[in-house]
């Protein structure tokens, strides 16, 4: 199933891309997940892309996993892609992962780790 018309959407040699983060190029600086979650229906392919534009901090690490549920409200998240860990190695640093959706809900998930870490993000998903 393809992502819904109503999803915010960008085309980039695929079908559609809806970002996973709340904006393009948004500042993560704390450990958190998606406030908005993409109904996608079960059982369509997927790859999820980070894009990481700026990184700084002591041993900044960031950690994200793509959550899916069965309820809007995310009642109970399962992680569905994880996605290798981006650090400082390389600034500006792109990681990106092949899945199949599972679950009716999608969202992003993320953790960071280091001393005063601060990303600059997109994450997006791309069908």
């Amino acid at each position: 199933m393809a992502i819904p018309d109503y999803v915010q959407r960008r085309r980039d040699g695929f079908d559609v891309e809806a970002l996973l983060t709340d904006s393009e190029d948004q500042n993560l600086t704390a450990s958190g997940n998606t406030t908005t979650a993409i109904e996608v229906g079960v059982g369509a392919m997927f790859e999820v892309v980070v894009t990481a534009n700026t990184i700084s901090g002591t041993s900044p690490t960031l950690d994200v996993t793509v959550q899916g549920a069965t309820d809007q409200a995310f009642t109970t998240p399962v992680d569905v892609a994880i996605v290798p860990t981006i650090d400082d190695s390389a600034d500006p640093a792109e990681k990106r992962i092949a899945f199949k959706s599972e679950h009716e809900w999608l969202r992003a998930s993320w953790t960071l780790g280091g001393t005063s870490p601060d990303y600059l993000v997109t994450i997006s998903l791309r069908n």
